[in-house]
């Protein structure tokens, strides 16, 4: 299939197609959603036009970014990390990126409303079509969960037997607690959420104990058209600040999952 791009959506494929493609399985980056559908382009683009601008931090950690239509599913867009061909901690730092984003866009609105108290005018937001940044590490199409949950587990969750399974017991923090969540949207096949939790859970190795409450990472599992999009992040419990990673929203006073993103915040 030619993946040339057009405006940076493929131009020969429909976001409501019936019958949809599943998105390249080299693609690491981002699902995004818009406050409204319809604007789904917009929301692609401020995503784009952020992470390829020059004062975004983490330029090492990509080339560039471009904004791809999702095939079948009218009400996001995937904004890709480019290289493609990047290795699994590579694809591990669209948490960060994620994170950093919706930081970035917070304070953006924060700072027009601070503004505005002054002024009395309003100032548009660099991104106000955007709803939600969804770090995606890994995809595949929709019927091959189980194939990129053993890729995605293996990378976060290893054996205890194994090199990387032993430094992280070994490690200050121990063996970390885990859930899966699961989400659809406008799914080529409806697949039941407590099926695919439970399947993908028993592929994680007994060693890591199971916390529906508080967990320290989440397995996020996406279905998205025709393609299931797979990522470990943290900041998924109701608490957290970076819950849902949606942007807009006031801090809850907890601090975001990754260090240099702590940092940064403290430094705000």
């Amino acid at each position: 299939m030619n993946y040339s791009l057009n405006a940076g959506y493929h131009e020969t494929l429909d976001s409501k197609d019936t019958a949809p493609p599943p998105l390249p399985p080299w693609l690491r980056g981002f699902l995004v959603t818009a406050k409204h559908k319809t604007k789904m382009r917009l929301a692609g683009q401020e995503v784009e036009q952020l992470l390829n601008s020059k004062s975004f931090p983490h330029k090492e950690l990509y080339a560039r970014a471009e904004a791809l239509l999702v095939p079948g599913c009218p009400g996001t867009v995937f904004v890709a990390l480019r290289p493609d061909d990047t290795d699994a901690q590579g694809r591990q730092n669209v948490r960060l990126i994620a994170e950093t984003l919706i930081q970035e866009i917070d304070r953006d609105y924060e700072e027009a409303e601070a503004f505005d108290q002054f002024t009395k005018t309003s100032t548009v937001p660099k991104a106000p079509h955007v709803a939600r940044i969804l770090p995606v590490e890994r995809i595949a199409p929709e019927t091959e969960i189980d194939q990129v949950a053993l890729s995605v587990i293996g990378e976060h969750f290893p054996k205890i037997d194994s090199p990387e399974g032993t430094a992280k017991w070994a490690s200050e923090n121990g063996l970390p607690t885990f859930r899966v969540r699961y989400e659809e949207h406008s799914p080529a096949m409806h697949l039941s959420s407590v099926e695919i939790q439970r399947r993908v859970a028993d592929l994680v190795p007994d060693d890591y104990a199971v916390d529906l409450r508080a967990p320290d990472e989440t397995v996020l599992v996406v279905v998205a058209g025709g393609s299931v999009l797979m990522s470990v992040v943290r900041g998924y419990d109701a608490e957290e600040k970076f819950h849902h990673f949606r942007v807009g929203r006031k801090s809850t006073g907890s601090t975001p999952s990754s260090p240099v993103a702590t940092s940064r915040a403290v430094a705000a």
